[in-house]
């Protein structure tokens, strides 16, 4: 997660927002993780929606919009989420 934690510094002032859906009721497990890569995100808890692995990366537009899904995590996925958030952060808001 430290190409996450990047993306995010780096593109705040462009309005990206992070957050992080955790699938499990105990948050203690996400929250010790976050400290550890040094992100500090929301933690929304979603027990029914769209994440069933973890790591699950949900891209969202400025308009709510869930636009790009990665399941699981790969070191060459960084490249994809970099070309996807420019094209989102360019997309004019609602």
């Amino acid at each position: 997660m430290p190409h996450v934690a990047k993306l995010a510094a780096r593109d705040a002032p462009r309005g990206l927002r992070f957050v992080t859906l955790n699938i499990d009721k105990d948050t203690f497990g996400i929250n010790r993780f976050l400290a550890d890569v040094q992100l500090n995100p929301p933690v929304l808890l979603d027990e029914r929606g769209p994440v069933t692995s973890e790591p699950t990366t949900l891209l969202i537009d400025r308009r709510g919009v869930a636009r790009f899904r990665h399941a699981g995590f790969d070191p060459h996925m960084q490249r994809a989420l970099e070309a996807e958030l420019e094209m989102l952060l360019g997309e004019p808001g609602p």
